[in-house]
């Protein structure tokens, strides 16, 4: 047989536990259940780094997210999938929604022959507030700026936007665009689609929000639009709280908070799912085509005190993510053992029959799976290297997993077959001292690898130590 078309389709911030899951005595994900029941589903997918800027380095290149220090993106490293795909014959082209971790800025065009990319249509704003600025001031300006987010929840109320998207940017464009771009291409073609519609603010339809939410009645349906506006304000008052520090954190929520969170991104997973079953049926029919579905971490709703994926947390919520594979030569069925996106680009170059792919996905070769992240006091978008940090790790083997936030000498352990949300810490159990032992070796060794602790950071450890010694000492 010829070689396959490979579509590669990444879902920002899409949970694992929600593809299968029943949602108001209906499926939340038909379109994505038919694809895994067709093909391969992967229980125990977890992501190789946390958030965004983490994870796709090693989904396109392999390794570790930590492997190039502070840089985030890829522009420095060896060639990526993509990069290799081309040489070795395949046509490349990529539709990715705005996210501008994933743009041209981290060179993630390399290796496309066609990277159509929204987050270039708003290249120039950034040069055109900063003119603004210095005509009218930074106090005003930044009193235009909420304004405008302020119409841009009304709209999104009202016309079902999203204020974190570029409105061209959601998943019945990309779809689309991705059908369009296929009559083009010659086979056989990698096409990589990201869709954004999950990450928050969670754009959905007006139908999707009221099944999810069961809003039957016309009273209730405006009810809910009403909702959906005060939520916009909440949600960012929420996810800032959440953010506020690295340490335990528990911020203030009601179950009311967490249904409509959770019903909103349900309501997103819905609406994403339907489009990509419109792009399911254009592709798969004709069996020359492997679809690779995934996403880059999931979303926490206050399992353990916080909303979002900030990168200092490693709980499974955020941590775990569906990965389906089907198409030509894809075996059906279910794997269960740990595997990591950093074997994910081996596996797609083995579907290509390139030198150096793998067949299957595995987990970290020669020992547990490992997800790392590095805390970052400031937004790494437009920077290219994170300032003040503290790397956090987690590994996982058989039933254990430990979490460790190295800069704080924190860590947790927990049993995920007998308490699977991760509630009872058992680092200071004697009965698990044994196999604690062994994820901290492999911590220590990747802590050991990873090329970002400098000088910086083992005198701000130490400071912190001491901080801790005299707060200890003074109570």
């Amino acid at each position: 047989m010829s070689r396959p078309n490979i579509i590669l389709v990444t879902l920002d911030t899409m949970r694992a536990d929600r593809l299968g899951r029943m949602v108001s005595g209906g499926e939340l994900t038909p379109n994505l259940d038919g694809l895994a029941e067709k093909g391969l589903t992967f229980t125990g997918a977890v992501a190789s780094g946390v958030p965004t800027y983490f994870s796709f380095p090693v989904i396109f290149r392999g390794g570790g997210p930590l492997d190039n220090g502070k840089r985030i993106g890829l522009r420095s490293g060896g060639p990526t999938v993509v990069e290799r795909l081309r040489a070795s014959g395949y046509s490349t082209a990529a539709v990715v929604s705005s996210n501008p971790y994933l743009s041209r800025y981290y060179s993630y065009h390399r290796g496309f022959d066609i990277f159509d990319d929204f987050s270039a249509a708003g290249s120039g704003r950034r040069t055109r507030i900063s003119n603004l600025e210095r005509v009218l001031g930074s106090d005003l300006t930044a009193g235009l700026r909420r304004c405008k987010a302020a119409w841009n929840n009304v709209r999104s109320a009202f016309r079902d936007g999203n204020p974190s998207l570029h409105g061209a940017s959601r998943g019945e464009t990309v779809t689309r665009r991705a059908l369009a771009l296929i009559e083009q291409l010659e086979r056989p073609y990698f096409l990589w689609l990201h869709y954004m519609d999950l990450h928050g603010y969670y754009y959905s339809e007006p139908e999707d929000r009221e099944r999810v939410l069961g809003a039957q009645s016309g009273a209730a349906r405006l009810a809910l639009r009403w909702e959906r506006y005060r939520y916009l304000a909440r949600w960012t008052r929420l996810i800032l709280a959440s953010e506020a520090s690295a340490g335990p954190l528990n911020v203030e929520h009601s179950n009311e908070d967490r249904r409509i969170l959770e019903g909103f991104y349900d309501a997103s997973v819905a609406y994403t799912d339907r489009w990509l079953g419109s792009l399911f049926d254009a592709t798969l029919g004709r069996g020359d085509t492997v679809a690779v579905v995934t996403s880059d971490h999931g979303e926490e709703f206050f399992e353990h005190g916080r909303i979002g994926h900030a990168p200092f947390s490693l709980y499974e919520e955020v941590v775990r993510v569906p990965l389906v594979m089907a198409g030509p030569d894809v075996r059906t069925g279910t794997v269960d053992d740990w595997v990591s996106h950093g074997s994910l680009a081996a596996t797609m170059l083995g579907l290509a029959g390139v030198d150096g792919g793998s067949g299957l996905l595995a987990s970290t070769p020669g020992g547990p799976a490992v997800t790392e992240s590095l805390w970052g006091l400031t937004t790494p978008f437009p920077r290219e290297h994170l300032a003040e940090f503290d790397i956090v790790l987690s590994a996982r083997e058989k039933e254990l997993k430990l979490i460790s936030w190295r800069g704080t000498d924190r860590e947790e352990l927990y049993d995920l077959a007998a308490d699977p949300g991760e509630q009872r810490d058992l680092s200071d159990d004697d009965r698990y001292a044994g196999a604690a032992r062994v994820l901290r070796d492999r911590v220590e060794a990747r802590a050991g690898e990873a090329a970002v602790r400098d000088a910086r950071f083992e005198l701000e450890r130490r400071m912190r130590g001491v901080r801790r010694a005299l707060e200890r000492r003074g109570a």
